[in-house]
Parts: structure tokens; C-alpha cells; sequence
């Protein structure tokens, strides 16, 4: 992969890809070799070897608000009846949290290394390997679920459209794909580079990262593709640290764990006052175009 000099191109509906566009082959050998298989290379993905209680309780707070959205959506739903489909379900804490609740999940994920890491009695419930290939099967088998979700998936793939495509033709009538991608080229973003605050587009990532979407930009390229928006939300903008000089975590790369803490401990504590306050609280950041990541749902 180092042989690319990836270049930005902006598309007709406002997301930036890169070009030129890594083969298949290329992009499975980087994640094969370089993703999943060492622990630098593991923090990059934004897992580590191991969370502390507050972390574990993070990551369940994201899971549990992805499910309150869903059932926001369709509250009459009887959990036992729940089909759930994530995927890139990763470390496993969603699959995990909607399978205490009742649902009946399945997963598909491009490697078992996470989570066998941190939730191994959700691994027989996943699917390993190419997830266009399974999500085809799946079709093909007849099977169809309420919910399918992606959680940082889709910025990855080569072909965005194709995928998000081929869920959909296995969404039961009523039901609702949640993904969550981050924002990317956002106002906050763009403003920190106005100001000095960061002196480069810290964000792009390629190959990692092939598609940049930004709350705006993604409902147009979803409505592209048929699809109608049914809720927008975002995660904690844990990038307004930039705007201290004695938090701006790029000026000083040392803030930055202090800024990811600040980020667990200020979510834990909204969501005391009760999941429908904090997800309107989510809500709210997404309708000013802020959050480091945004969730959309979306139907047909």
C-alpha cells in the first residue's frame, strides 16, 4: 500500500473519496497484515489490548444508546421477535448488549481477532469473511432482519454504495439500518484549521479511511441511493479540546488521553440523567453539525 500517493477527490454529492481507489486484494492484504496483528497497529484501529471499568462502561453506554435509537424507531417490537444484524461488529459490546436484552443478533465481522479478545461467547453468533460475499448468501438464503448496523464500517469500504445496497435487500418491510461513520470535514473541524488550531487534516487516514462523510454531506448520499433519513445523531465532539491551548491534544499529543478520558467521564455522567435525555442530547449536537462520529437511520 505504500506505493499510492492517495489524492482527495470531492464527489458530486459533497463526501470526499480518495483516488485512486485500492483493489480488493490490496486492502485485504493491509488489513490482514497490518490491522488486527500487533499492538500498535491495534491502537489505530481504536482498540486496545485491554479497557478499564470506565472504558467497558463507555463502550456499553455507545451500544446501549445504538439499541435505545432502534427502539425509539419501533417501540412496539417484542424483543424475542428482534432480528439484529451487525456488521463489522468488532469487539463484540453491541452484539453483547442486544443479546442480553433478547434479540436475536448475528454478526459479520473480517476477523475473529477482536472478538475473541473481549467478548468470545458472541463468536459463534458471527460470520467471518468477506461481508459483501455473506450479506449475498444471506439474500440468497432468504434471511431478513429488523435492524442491521454498521458501526465505522462504512468509511472503510471500497464501494459504499454497493454495501449499503446489498443490506438493504435483507431488511424486513418497516425495519432500519443504523450506521455510524465520522464527521469528517465538519464545521468544528474545518473551523480548527481556520484558526491555527491544527495545522493539518489530522482525519484523513487512506487506506484505512476511503470515504469522509459529514452529517450533510451523508443525508444527501443516502437519499442518492433511495433511502429516507429517519433520525441524525452524533457522538460527544471530543475534538473541542482543540479550541484550549491547555487541552489542544495536537499541539501537545500528550493531552490526548486526558481529552479521551474527559470525553468517557462527561458521557457517563449525561447519561445518568436517563437514555431519552442524553440521546436528545445527541440529537441536538447533530443538528448544529457537531460530533466526532454521527449515526443515521435510515429505511426504505
Amino acid at each position: 500500500m505504500h506505493k499510492f500517493v492517495f489524492k482527495k477527490v470531492k464527489t458530486p454529492l459533497g463526501y470526499i473519496r480518495v483516488q485512486p481507489m485500492p483493489t480488493k486484494e490490496e486492502l485485504q492484504l493491509f488489513y490482514s497484515q497490518q490491522y488486527y496483528q500487533d499492538e500498535e497497529s491495534l491502537r489505530q484501529t481504536g482498540y486496545e489490548q485491554s479497557y478499564d471499568r470506565e472504558e467497558i462502561a463507555y463502550r456499553n453506554l455507545h451500544s446501549d444508546l445504538i439499541i435505545y435509537a432502534l427502539q425509539n424507531y419501533c417501540p412496539n417490537l417484542i424483543p424475542s421477535q428482534v432480528s439484529f444484524l451487525e456488521v463489522g461488529c468488532g469487539e463484540g459490546f453491541l452484539l453483547s448488549r442486544a443479546a442480553e436484552r433478547g434479540w436475536n443478533v448475528q454478526g459479520i465481522d473480517f476477523s475473529s481477532y477482536a472478538i475473541a479478545r473481549f467478548n468470545p461467547d458472541m463468536a459463534e453468533r458471527v460470520t467471518f469473511g468477506d461481508a459483501y460475499k455473506i450479506l449475498e448468501e444471506l439474500f440468497s438464503s432468504g434471511k431478513s432482519f429488523d435492524f442491521c448496523v454498521m458501526q465505522n464500517v462504512l468509511e472503510h469500504v471500497i464501494d459504499p454504495e454497493q454495501l449499503l445496497q446489498n443490506i438493504k435487500k435483507i431488511i424486513k418491510p418497516g425495519g432500519a439500518i443504523l450506521f455510524i461513520v465520522p464527521n469528517d470535514y465538519s464545521p468544528l473541524q474545518m473551523k480548527a484549521l481556520e484558526l491555527g488550531l491544527i495545522e493539518e487534516e489530522t482525519w484523513w487516514s487512506p487506506p484505512a479511511h476511503l470515504s469522509y462523510f459529514n452529517i450533510e454531506n451523508c443525508q444527501e448520499f443516502v437519499k442518492s441511493l433511495g433511502f429516507k433519513v429517519i433520525d441524525v445523531f452524533s457522538t460527544f465532539p471530543v475534538d473541542i479540546f482543540l479550541f484550549h491551548p491547555e487541552s489542544n491534544y495536537y499541539k501537545n499529543r500528550e493531552r490526548g488521553k486526558d481529552a479521551h478520558r474527559a470525553r468517557i467521564r462527561l458521557e457517563l455522567m449525561m447519561a445518568e440523567a436517563g437514555m431519552d435525555k442524553y440521546y436528545a442530547f445527541c440529537k441536538s449536537l447533530a443538528g448544529v453539525g457537531m460530533g466526532r462520529n454521527f449515526g443515521l437511520i435510515i429505511g426504505t
